[in-house]
């Protein structure tokens, strides 16, 4: 009798074992979901499927580790790389790639990308400096995030942004492709049937970015839009910003922005959209170019600033009086001492004749008697 219950309890520890190591590897085997939704919203962003992926679907329970590139932590199951050079992707970067929350490899070698919209998540850390090295990226959207930190001095150096050298023969994708009209997501919704349609753009609108503007900026001849806004940029605006001369929207406002608005972005022919609001600008708004066009609200939340119907520049109204008024001061003062230096000799004057002169005419009597 006791050694059948040795005997069964060996049989249950088998078999405890057993099921725990199946499970084990039913665990690894099955794709995570969040992984899997993933990689399904990515591939729906490209127009061809990926060698090896051809099974990837939202209901799937295929093994994403053993599918071209991705690497697979061993205890977890849960995708730790996603790896894909040469593959020559082409399509769109969906921002589901997130939900690869374990990822800390991506290479994908996106030697031609062109557009990245990643506006409207919750990304936090600091801008990527290699996203300057794209030469054939043209619209950058990485706003409404948490991004921190300054911003990468290397993205003033991207290449399509400069010189806008990008080829028009690539294939267009046989999907349309949408963007809201502004940045609050709540505009009217553009669509556009070709990538090389979207206005050169960089967005990096309600973050928590600080530090100064790049002078560096005015290289990108080519760019249409930026937005800066809705950050803690601080610094005065650079007037090398007048280089920019395709730009058609600057928007720089509720920042911690100093100094004045330079007369220079008045050479900036194209640009119909502009607001430093919110900021701690002061001085005379310019006069010159599309200036005169924007409205009142453009300018809004600073107290310095004044001109062309906006505030009236009290400064400029007291110049001519206050100079009216030193001028009085002077004569004042030289009136002052004119009539103290007239009191003061007829003082010294009447003293001399009261004092002086009777001795020294009794002394001439005593004189004349001796």
């Amino acid at each position: 009798m006791h050694f059948i219950t040795k005997q069964n309890k060996i049989i249950v520890a088998w078999g405890i074992w057993a099921y725990v190591l199946f499970s084990q590897v039913l665990v690894i085997s099955a794709c995570d979901s969040d992984d899997l939704r993933g990689l399904t919203g990515f591939m729906k962003g490209l127009e061809s499927p990926i060698d090896g992926w051809w099974h990837v679907d939202s209901s799937s329970s295929s093994d994403c580790c053993n599918w071209i590139g991705i690497t697979c932590d061993s205890s977890t199951g849960r995708i730790v790389k996603l790896q894909l050079p040469k593959q020559r992707l082409v399509g769109h970067f969906s921002d589901s790639i997130f939900y690869l929350d374990q990822l800390t490899t991506l290479n994908l070698c996106l030697t031609q990308l062109r557009l990245l919209d990643l506006s409207w998540n919750e990304l936090a850390g600091t801008i990527p400096a290699y996203l300057g090295e794209f030469k054939f990226l043209f619209y950058l959207d990485l706003s409404n995030n948490s991004l921190s930190g300054e911003i990468p001095k290397n993205i003033t150096r991207l290449q399509s942004m400069i010189s806008r050298d990008v080829s028009l023969q690539e294939p267009s994708p046989d999907f349309p492709f949408f963007m809201n009209s502004n940045v609050t997501g709540r505009g009217s919704v553009l669509q556009y049937n070709q990538i090389m349609r979207f206005p050169p753009t960089l967005d990096f609108g309600t973050n928590l970015l600080k530090g100064p503007i790049w002078p560096e900026f005015e290289n990108m001849k080519k760019l249409h839009v930026l937005r800066l806004d809705h950050n803690h940029i601080q610094g005065t605006i650079p007037s090398s910003l007048s280089g920019m001369r395709s730009i058609e929207t600057l928007d720089l406002s509720y920042n911690k922005l100093t100094g004045t608005i330079p007369p220079s972005l008045g050479k900036l022919n194209f640009l119909s959209h502009f607001s430093v609001a919110h900021n701690n600008l002061k001085g005379v708004i310019p006069t010159e170019g599309q200036f005169s066009t924007f409205s009142h609200s453009s300018f809004d939340g600073n107290p310095g600033l004044c001109g062309i119907g906006y505030v009236t520049c009290k400064e400029t109204q007291d110049k001519t009086p206050s100079s009216e008024d030193d001028n009085d001061d002077d004569d004042f003062y030289i009136l002052l001492i004119l009539v103290l230096t007239g009191f003061g000799t007829g003082f010294l004057l009447s003293v001399i004749s009261l004092l002086v002169v009777p001795r020294i005419r009794g002394t001439n009597k005593v004189d004349r008697f001796e």
